[in-house]
C-alpha cells in the first residue's frame, strides 16, 4: 500500500473549487432568471439547499484532512494548508448571501 496521501492532499482543493463553481453558477443563474421573472425564487431555494449540502461535505473533508495531517506527518504542512484553503469559500458564500438578500427584496 502506498503510504503517500496524494488523493487526500488534492481533495480539499478539488472540493473547494467544485463548491465555488457550483455556488457561483447558482448565484449567477438566480439573477439571470430574476431578470426574466422578478418573482421567480427557484434558484434561491436551490442555492439554499446547495449551501446546506456543500457545508456538510466541506466540514467532513476539512476535518478529515486535518486529522489525516497528524497521520501523515511528512505531508502535514501541505494537508493543513489545503484544508485551510477550503475556508476561502466562507466569505464568498456570505457575500453571495448578502447580495441575494439585498437585491431580492
Amino acid at each position: 500500500m502506498d503510504n503517500e496521501p496524494h488523493v487526500l492532499i488534492k481533495l480539499p482543493l478539488q472540493i473547494a473549487i467544485l463548491s465555488f463553481a457550483i455556488g457561483t453558477f447558482i448565484f449567477l443563474a438566480h439573477f439571470l432568471i430574476r431578470l426574466a421573472d422578478p418573482y421567480h425564487d427557484a434558484m434561491m431555494f436551490a442555492g439554499l439547499y446547495f449551501v446546506i449540502v456543500a457545508v456538510g461535505i466541506n466540514i467532513i473533508v476539512f476535518f478529515a484532512t486535518i486529522i489525516a495531517s497528524f497521520w501523515y506527518r511528512d505531508y502535514q504542512k501541505q494537508l493543513i494548508s489545503n484544508a485551510c484553503k477550503q475556508l476561502i469559500n466562507i466569505p464568498i458564500a456570505f457575500l453571495y448571501f448578502y447580495t441575494v438578500m439585498h437585491f431580492t427584496n
